[in-house]
């Protein structure tokens, strides 16, 4: 099954009732189907075709919406990007998608242009009036209904990125059958949407807010696009009763607990807070359910796996609970997914004891795109190792203990400590470095960099953070460098980051 069938079904039950509120706009989904059926005409007439991939760099707005679904309606594959990424991270997941067209807004167009012109792909533009217009693709194409044919277990949905330890982006291609399995566990384990709900999601539609899209839709729910995250605004719309199921990064709802307004987060017609994406604090857990009541959920899942566990709203008596031993609960297995805690020999711990988590299930991705080294390293023994650690207690709750890859995950973010290290070693003052993260409260581990100058050689903590954010997307920069004579090295030359790691927290 296409997931683009879904659009044609909400506008045939759900009609003239809003589908996506965008500031002043409102597009019903009615006008959602003819539009991605207009766009889908659109491109197939530019040489879209089936399995072919579209990239999609846009902020999070109606048009994103459309142009995802538009692009499933060919049977092609979506490649969503960060517009906040660096360009030349741009070009590098550009490049390895190989794709036919790109989907882009004028904005961003001129930062794009060399990407554009080295890999001679043409162009679909939001807000131009052009021969390359989006508006002007849309209304010359076809309103009549279309919907390729799709063999949901193999043909791709969407292909999103992610770095591994090394830093080197790897496509994940996500299948039909993956993308419409996490939109029903989705409802099943996570929210159960209905038609008076108004979704707000407030991280990008490339990362966690976009996997609500598709529930929503099948719902017949309003999302109310919000493309950056602002406490002010967000906390106005659940006043105003415009968000009734709300999603964010720990970092967001730490922000919402500190704002003057948070009383906000008390209305009843602010139903569920879905939060996940990054590790979180106990102590803001405990004032987040004490303010809010059973409002919380808790999602994990990865690239790889969008839907793995969800802790519910009265599992969260789990999540507040005080001690030194303190773990981040993670929930109970999804309904269509299967979790086991594996040793390194592939064998099941017992309960309480600490193992690797692997899931498998209809959600786990079928591969990494053209990289099948890398896929049979993730898949093995029939599961999909995550690399994150874990233990199950004897209430049945999944513990995260820990992360086996080094991944940095800050503000909801993952960023891979060796691409920062390589950036700093340019500098011609560094000699030696080491990132890792630091637990934070506010966003959930801070990057913080660990530096030896070369001798004879000088340079300050601004310095070498201004060099980071001229090549790394923002996030990516280190908050903080701590300049050190050595890095402590283990019998294997291999640095020990749980030391720098313990160092830097004791700070």
């Amino acid at each position: 099954m296409n997931v683009g069938l879904y659009v044609e079904r909400a506008a045939r039950s759900f009609g003239d009732r809003t589908a996506i509120a965008e500031g002043g706009r409102s597009t019903s989904f009615l006008l959602l189907e003819e539009r991605t059926n207009r766009l889908a005409h659109a491109l197939i007439d530019r040489g879209v075709k089936l399995r072919d991939r579209v990239i999609l760099i846009l902020p999070n707005s109606t048009e994103w919406i459309e142009a995802d679904f538009g692009i499933a309606k060919t049977g092609a594959v979506s490649v969503p990007i960060s517009p906040h990424l660096h360009e030349n991270e741009i070009a590098g997941l550009a490049a390895a998608a190989d794709a036919c067209l790109l989907i882009t807004n004028v904005t961003l167009h001129e930062r794009l242009q060399s990407v554009i012109d080295k890999l001679k792909l043409p162009v679909l533009l939001v807000g131009s009036e052009g021969e390359n217009s989006y508006e002007g693709a849309v209304a010359a194409g076809s309103a009549e209904h279309i919907c390729v044919e799709v063999d949901d277990a193999v043909d791709g949905r969407i292909i999103r990125f992610t770095s591994g330890t090394t830093g080197s982006p790897k496509g994940v291609y996500l299948t039909h059958r993956n993308w419409l399995t996490t939109a029903y566990c989705m409802l099943l384990d996570r929210c159960n949407m209905q038609a008076d709900d108004i979704y707000v999601g407030t991280s990008p539609f490339v990362h966690a807010a976009g996997l609500w899209i598709l529930p929503s839709l099948i719902r017949g729910s309003t999302i109310e696009v919000v493309d950056k995250f602002d406490p002010d605004h967000i906390l106005h719309l659940i006043e105003t009763n415009r968000c009734t199921v709300l999603q964010l990064v720990p970092t967001g709802l730490r922000r919402l607990l500190d704002n003057p307004k948070a009383d906000a987060l008390k209305r009843e017609t602010l139903r569920a807070v879905s939060y996940g994406g990054a590790p979180i604090d106990g102590v803001t857990l405990r004032e987040a359910t004490a303010l809010m009541g059973p409002k919380l959920i808790q999602g994990y899942g990865l690239n790889e796996a969008p839907i793995v566990s969800t802790l519910q709203q009265q599992d969260h008596r789990y999540a507040v609970m005080d001690g030194m031993n303190w773990h981040q609960p993670l929930g109970r297995d999804v309904t269509m997914a299967e979790i086991a805690l594996l040793n390194e020999d592939g064998q099941p711990v017992p309960d309480g004891d600490v193992g690797e988590i692997a899931v498998r299930g209809p959600m786990v991705f079928l591969e990494y795109w053209r990289n099948p080294e890398a896929t049979s390293q993730a898949m093995r023994t029939g599961f999909f190792w995550t690399g994150d650690l874990g233990l199950r207690g004897d209430n049945g709750i999944l513990y995260l203990a820990g992360r086996s890859k080094e991944i940095i995950v800050t503000g909801g973010y993952n960023v891979s400590p060796h691409e920062v290290e390589a950036v700093l070693l340019a500098h011609d003052s560094v000699h030696q470095c080491a990132v890792v993260g630091v637990p934070d409260r506010e966003w959930g581990e801070q990057v913080t960099a660990f530096v030896v100058l070369k001798r004879n050689k000088h340079a300050t903590e601004a310095e070498l953070i201004d060099f980071c954010r001229k090549h790394l997307t923002s996030y990516k920069k280190p908050k903080r460098i701590d300049f050190v004579t050595s890095l402590p090295i283990n019998s294997n030359g291999k640095v020990v980051r749980r030391l720098l790691r313990d160092r830097a927290s004791a700070a």
